[in-house]
Formats: structure tokens, C-alpha cells, sequence
């Protein structure tokens, strides 16, 4: 009975010594195995938080890519805008300073033209006056020839003729200087040249005319006038 209890003494304090050594081998395995359990939760709300970042990082890119081409298109629309309009003043600054070379030529144009009508009437004006001073003297010749019981009747037929050809050289000059002035402001210079060339030509052949036929009645004075002196009046 004695050995009993000391084999049943021993027992319990050989329990008793291995019980903490199984403790403390159960709890080391029981860290070893909660150990990993706790680290895969952290790695993967790591790896969670880590895409999460990286998918706001990429959605920021986009956007700011997104806004950069954006800007880039306005920007290009923009220059595109500004060259169109750089074109278009362009364009109109050309066409400005043709015109203005234009109007040039042609006020130039029309001066030379004013200027080449003006010395021919000037000339038309002269020629008709020395014909009005020379029918005047020769109306008076007719007279004293008349007084003198000479036979004048062919020269007063002749100087009559004279008289109304010297009458529409006039009107004529006066008539191509109204016309004229009509002419010249249609700004037309070729229609404008034309148009004064001829009427200075129907008038220089008005007052030949008119110097014609007063040679006539001098002619028909003869011998009392010398028909050379009728020369002298000549638009030429």
C-alpha cells in the first residue's frame, strides 16, 4: 500500500513537471500556427489598399491626360482660328491695297485726260475767237464795199454760211465741254478717252468748217481783199 502511493506520487510529479513543457510546446505551436493566420489578412488588405491607390493613380492619369487633351484642342482650334483669321486679314489688307493702286491708276488716268481735253478746248476756245475777230472785220469790208455800190451779194451769200458755221463751232465747243464733264464722271478712263477724243474731234471739224467757208467770202471780195490773209486764222 506504501509502494502504492509512492509510485501514484511519483506519477503525478512526473505529470505535474512535463505538464508546463507540453503547455509551452502546444502554446508555441498554436503561435506558429496563428501567426500566418493574422499575416494573410494584412497582406491582403495590403495588396487591396495598394490596387485601390493604383487604380485612383491611374483614374487621376486619365483625367489629367483627359484634361491635357483637352487644353490641346482648344489649343489647336485655337491656333487653327488665329491663322484663319491671320489669312483673312491678310486677304483683306491685299485687297485694300489693290484697290487703292487702282483708284491711283485711275485718278491718274482721268488727271491726264482732264488735262489733254482742257489744252485742246483751250485751243478750240482761241481758234473760234480769231474766226468771231475776223468775221467781224470782214462783215464791216462787206459794208464799205456795199456803200461803194460794189457787187457783194456772193459774199454776204457766203458770209451768212460763214456767220452760222462760226456760230456752231461754238456751240459745239460748249457742247463737248458740258458732255465732258458727264463723261468724266463715270469712272470709266478707256470709255472716258474715247468719248473726249471724239467730241474734240467733231469740234476742231466744226471750226475748220466755219474757217472755210469765211475764206470763201473773203475769196468773193476779191480784188479788194487778198484771200492770203484768211490763213491766219486757221485752228490747225
Amino acid at each position: 500500500m506504501r509502494t502504492s502511493f509512492i509510485s501514484s506520487a511519483i506519477l503525478f510529479s512526473f505529470l505535474f513537471a512535463a505538464l508546463p513543457v507540453a503547455f509551452a510546446q502546444y502554446g508555441a505551436r498554436d503561435t506558429e500556427k496563428a501567426v500566418p493566420q493574422k499575416a494573410v489578412p494584412v497582406r491582403t488588405e495590403t495588396r487591396i489598399q495598394d490596387k485601390a491607390a493604383t487604380a485612383k493613380e491611374v483614374r487621376a492619369q486619365e483625367t489629367t491626360t483627359a484634361t491635357q487633351t483637352a487644353d490641346t484642342d482648344k489649343d489647336v482650334k485655337a491656333r487653327k482660328e488665329t491663322r484663319q483669321t491671320q489669312v483673312s486679314d491678310k486677304k483683306a489688307r491685299l485687297a485694300e491695297e489693290k484697290l487703292k493702286r487702282e483708284q491711283a491708276v485711275v485718278e491718274k488716268r482721268n488727271e491726264r485726260i482732264k488735262a489733254y481735253f482742257e489744252k485742246m478746248t483751250e485751243r478750240i476756245e482761241a481758234a473760234v475767237k480769231r474766226l468771231e475777230n475776223l468775221s467781224d472785220r470782214v462783215q464791216s469790208r462787206i459794208e464799205k464795199f456795199e456803200k461803194q455800190k460794189a457787187d457783194v451779194a456772193k459774199a454776204k451769200e457766203l458770209y451768212a454760211k460763214a456767220e452760222l458755221s462760226i456760230a456752231d463751232a461754238r456751240k459745239g465747243l460748249e457742247d463737248a465741254r458740258a458732255k465732258f464733264r458727264t463723261v468724266f464722271e463715270s469712272g470709266d478712263p478707256k470709255a472716258t478717252f474715247e468719248e473726249t477724243r471724239a467730241l474734240v474731234k467733231t469740234t476742231i471739224e466744226q471750226v475748220k468748217k466755219a474757217h472755210r467757208a469765211l475764206v470763201e467770202t473773203i475769196v468773193a471780195l476779191k480784188p479788194r481783199v487778198e484771200p492770203e490773209k484768211a490763213e491766219e486764222t486757221s485752228a490747225e
